[in-house]
């Protein structure tokens, strides 16, 4: 039997997407009342998730997957001002995307930035520093719902 995931999308948290685990692969999916076990973006045409399965947590970048535990000195997160892009990398793998603070008006670069707020790659790298919001993701998804 096919092992798979619902993940909540986080742009539309009512619609899902279903991540086969075996093969990596991320599919629209039409049931929208099931519980997810994790969240799902598409960032600059690329697919991320941030998922429990067997009491741990994952990034999954396309079919590409990592544990979190261990993660956080593997992730880096900058952006560059001056091009108004972000730039995400773990290990060898890095993208650049449009910074989420491009066009807002009363963004200060000197303030305090909402990184893991507005953008959710600055969201994965905020949680791959935070074994506590790790173990309470995984109590979260893990006690809530079934894998199908």
């Amino acid at each position: 039997m096919k092992k798979t995931i619902v993940l909540r999308t986080v742009i539309h948290p009512q619609k899902t997407v279903v991540l086969d685990t075996e093969q990596g692969k991320f599919a629209i999916h039409a049931v929208e009342d099931q519980v997810a076990k994790g969240n799902y973006a598409v960032v600059n045409g690329d697919e991320f998730s941030v998922f429990s399965m067997d009491k741990q947590l994952y990034f999954q970048w396309n079919t590409k997957r990592w544990n979190f535990r261990g993660l956080g000195d593997k992730v880096e997160y900058r952006h560059d001002f001056q091009n108004g892009i972000t730039i995400f990398s773990i290990e060898d793998t890095m993208i650049e995307y449009p910074a989420w603070w491009v066009g807002d008006p009363i963004f200060d670069p000197n303030l305090p930035e909402r990184d893991e707020e507005e953008d959710f790659l600055g969201y994965v790298a905020y949680l791959a520093g935070d074994g506590n919001l790790q173990q309470r993701l995984i109590q979260s998804w893990d006690c809530n719902s079934k894998e199908e």
